[in-house]
């Protein structure tokens, strides 16, 4: 079997978000939005922070609270971030993690923005990451659709949460046999899965090329349920894959 990943950048910047260095532990990063509307905050309060700035942010809050970390579970570090809004979101994730691939270019570069006043031209131009939307990352703009057997590393899985907005996932490994495709493995941060919302990992396993993608065979379960899979074939209309223009 030929394997294919996308750079030790972006697979190193996954294991950090999955492995946040916490007063000793290593927690996985739960997922966080804003829906508050947090303003000139710093960005690992508002979910779309780097590893380290969300390491530092949950020390900072933990001396401010007068709380040991040291003393707490994992899970228990866990609540802590969710309780304090300290976490990443989709698009937010997936952005840092489109950047680590890029070597020196950045998505500031190459996407397109159906908003271009002065006020999100000035507000982009100050905090790019933190005004990147899952829907503006696979809008029809940035991303063409294609087929589930032409799939490659660095593409997008876009899904309609129809009137909860959007949700995208990146494809960052995928396996090939006889240059059909096996495998994909994608990567998220999910508002679902309960205790275990945050960055995932979810694989594909493709049974047929010419079956749609809710046919194939998932894994990216909790309890049983794929919230994921689930959402996908609730809301197929403007879900799919979608690759960046200016990616390949």
């Amino acid at each position: 079997m030929e394997i294919k990943s996308l750079s030790q950048n972006v697979l190193n910047l996954i294991a950090s978000y999955r492995k946040l260095d916490i007063a000793g532990t290593k927690t996985i990063c739960p997922y966080y939005i804003n829906t508050h509307k947090r303003r000139a905050e710093l960005r690992s309060l508002i979910g779309k922070g780097l590893p380290d700035e969300i390491e530092l942010e949950v020390l900072v809050y933990a001396k401010m609270r007068k709380i040991n970390l040291s003393l707490l579970s994992n899970e228990e570090i866990r609540q802590f971030m969710i309780k304090e809004g300290i976490g990443i979101d989709c698009s937010g994730y997936i952005s840092h993690l489109l950047n680590a691939e890029l070597n020196g270019r950045t998505l500031r570069n190459i996407l397109k923005f159906k908003d271009n006043s002065l006020k999100m031209r000035l507000l982009r131009l100050i905090r790019f990451i933190e005004n990147i939307s899952a829907d503006e990352l696979t809008s029809n703009l940035n991303t063409t659709i294609i087929d589930i057997k032409d799939i490659q590393i660095g593409d997008l899985i876009r899904f309609n949460y129809n009137q909860k907005g959007f949700h995208v996932a990146l494809i960052f490994e995928c396996g090939f046999e006889n240059n059909k495709l096996s495998y994909f493995k994608y990567t998220h941060s999910s508002a679902k899965y309960e205790n275990e919302n945050g960055v995932r990992i979810g694989v594909v396993n493709i049974i047929n090329t010419e079956s749609p993608l809710e046919e194939q065979n998932w894994n990216d379960e909790y309890n049983g349920i794929n919230y994921l899979k689930d959402e996908y074939i609730k809301h197929k209309s403007d879900s799919g894959f979608r690759r960046l223009k200016l990616l390949h």
